[in-house]
């Protein structure tokens, strides 16, 4: 069931309580705008009371330039709500892009304490990683 469309869409399976999501493009949207999008992402985990989440960046662009620290800044701020939510499961679809993936691992250690984050190139795979209790 589709829970948002807008700047990005989430879409809920209650069967499997795993919320899929594509990462907003932040090369497209300014600041306010990608934080709106994380904002969406945490207000329907906590809303849902959701444990498992996919977050799909393999179409993420993401070119931080002079907002630098404001994007790390804004990924260290997500990663401390999802960690005051039920979600326990994060699976993210990447590709080999080195600096989208030092973000990544930024957002793991962030949470690992809490939350079990793993990436994926599959997305089959992904899932099925989610699906296992």
């Amino acid at each position: 069931m589709v829970l948002y469309n807008g700047l990005i869409k989430l879409e809920y399976n209650p069967a499997t309580d795993i919320l899929e999501t594509s990462m907003p493009d932040a090369s497209h949207f300014t600041l306010p705008e990608v934080r709106l999008c994380l904002d969406v992402i945490i207000s329907h985990i906590r809303n849902y009371h959701i444990s498992k989440a996919l977050f799909d960046s393999r179409h993420t662009q993401l070119d931080m330039g002079e907002n630098e620290d404001e994007y790390k800044a804004m990924a260290a701020q997500f990663g401390k709500e999802l960690m005051g939510t039920h979600i326990r499961k994060i699976a993210r679809l990447s590709l080999t892009d080195k600096n989208r993936e030092e973000q990544g691992k930024k957002l793991q250690q962030t949470t690992k304490q809490a939350i079990d984050i793993r990436t994926f190139y599959d997305y089959s795979e992904a899932i099925q990683w989610l699906e296992k209790e």
